[in-house]
């Protein structure tokens, strides 16, 4: 891994005028190197092979060096690995495309881990596998289009609260989906699909889609007016789960779910955004009934006239729990398919039956003449209910030692610092100490965890 990191050093640096190098590879589009004169570089030539008349090929390439620290993992539950370990990333992508009709994209990972103690977590290692790999075919082109994309790939939509990519664990979540993409000139998305989650094994080319939980929805999305860097997001999504886990218990859960965005992203010269949502749930678990909820908040005000032009926010979040785990009601709310990017890497509860408050401030260096980014916050945590536990992020309940009738979990304060070096290269830095309160004394092991990392990232 280190090789392939070295060698990117060596890479001359980009013109502002190329794409963006995106965290979603398969959503980047190269179709304006067509013309000769733009390919002056390596680094064109690589995003632009010509293979025809009207085909050509993208190559690239994502590499992630992860140093990552635990103590107390899981509230003491899970293995206490005071040294630390290594994880080890890459995906390996290739576009082919026709004109703007039609596209074939493939992508392969691997995932390894060192010097952890104790087994590895089930999203640690995949020694080699087809991460992505979707034919998308445009059916009705124009103004307002139709495709349609058929084949494994990766799922995110809106503020990646409810669907992500998984990007705090080593092994990224992917789907295998049928998915159909309207869009206009006017701003409008709109994806319907069904899917089924791919589940990783870590052997070579071992990975199948769970055929024990399905994954269906529509998603639309549109700027509030054209040009306008607020948007409105309406969804709904449908799952199905076999023997899903909750402290109530373990029975198969078909669950609905309707959910409204606002958001307004942070710009120049703006100094308030925003990021709403509202969502509820419905549907049956077992030979009981669903009803849950979520509200989740990130309101922000920056100071562009100030040194460092600090951004002032305050995420306000709750997610619902069951009140009585006797009765034939849950009320646990169910983020599917969450990405750490909204509860940072570092959360520790996730967002099932806890609701939070994190005042944060955001300032913006210049290091060694780069652009870097400073995040500080002091999260707080409750259970919105006492008749129900406390989950990790990905949904599996903490064993609980004992009971307790606190709604305060505790508290937990973070720093994340990240540095671009430039458009291939990005260091960041994460610490967090999480203070337990009194249910982590009285129904957890009553240690509190704490967590450092520092990841490398080189894409191209």
């Amino acid at each position: 891994m280190i090789l392939p990191l070295a060698l990117g050093f060596c890479l001359p640096l980009a013109a502002q005028t190329l794409p963006p190098l995106l965290s979603l590879r398969a959503e980047e589009n190269w179709s304006a190197l067509r013309d000769p004169a733009l390919r002056t570089g390596a680094w064109e030539r690589i995003k632009f092979i010509p293979l025809g008349k009207t085909w050509f090929l993208t190559l690239g390439v994502d590499f992630r060096e992860r140093y990552e620290g635990y103590k107390n993992e899981g509230f003491g539950t899970g293995t206490r690995d005071g040294n630390g370990y290594l994880q080890h990333r890459a995906f390996f992508h290739a576009d082919v495309r026709s004109g703007s009709r039609l596209r074939f994209f493939g992508q392969v990972k691997t995932a390894h881990q060192s010097w952890r103690l104790g087994p590895p977590r089930a999203n640690d290692i995949d020694r080699l596998d087809l991460h992505q790999g979707f034919v998308e075919a445009v059916l009705i082109p124009g103004r307002v289009s139709l495709s349609l994309r058929a084949g494994r790939q990766e799922i995110l939509f809106g503020s990646t609260r409810l669907t992500g990519v998984r990007e705090g664990p080593n092994v990224r979540i992917t789907f295998d989906a049928a998915r159909m993409i309207l869009r206009s000139e006017r701003g409008w998305r709109i994806d319907a699909l069904i899917s089924r989650p791919v589940e990783t094994r870590r052997g070579l080319f071992n990975d199948y889609p769970e055929h024990g939980r399905t994954f269906w929805g529509i998603y639309a999305s549109r700027p509030v007016r054209q040009g306008s860097r607020a948007i409105m997001d309406a969804y709904y999504f449908g799952l199905a789960r076999k023997q899903a886990r909750f402290f109530q218990g373990q029975a198969d859960e078909r669950r609905e779910t309707l959910g409204f965005r606002f958001a307004r992203s942070p710009a120049e010269a703006v100094a308030f955004d925003h990021d709403w949502e509202i969502v509820a749930q419905w549907g049956r678990f077992g030979g009981g009934s669903i009803r849950a909820w979520y509200i989740a908040t990130d309101t922000g005000f920056t100071l562009h006239g100030a040194r460092f032009r600090p951004r002032l926010a305050l995420k306000a979040n709750a997610a619902s729990g069951d009140r009585n785990p006797l009765d034939n009601r849950l009320g646990t709310f169910n983020a599917m398919f969450p990405d750490t990017r909204d509860f940072r890497e570092q959360a520790f509860p996730g967002p099932y039956n806890v609701s939070q408050l994190r005042p944060y401030v955001e300032t913006r260096y210049s290091l060694l003449g780069r652009p870097a980014v400073l995040n500080t916050s002091w999260e707080h945590f409750w259970r919105t209910r006492i008749g129900d536990g406390l989950y990790s992020f990905g949904a599996v309940p903490y064993r609980m030692t004992g009971s307790s009738a606190a709604h305060y979990v505790g508290s937990k304060p973070a720093v994340v610092a990240q540095w671009l070096w430039n458009r291939h290269w990005t260091l960041t830095a994460i610490y967090a100490h999480f203070f337990g309160a009194r249910f982590v004394r009285e129904a957890m092991a009553g240690r509190s965890p704490r967590y450092a990392a520092v990841v490398v990232l080189f894409r191209f």
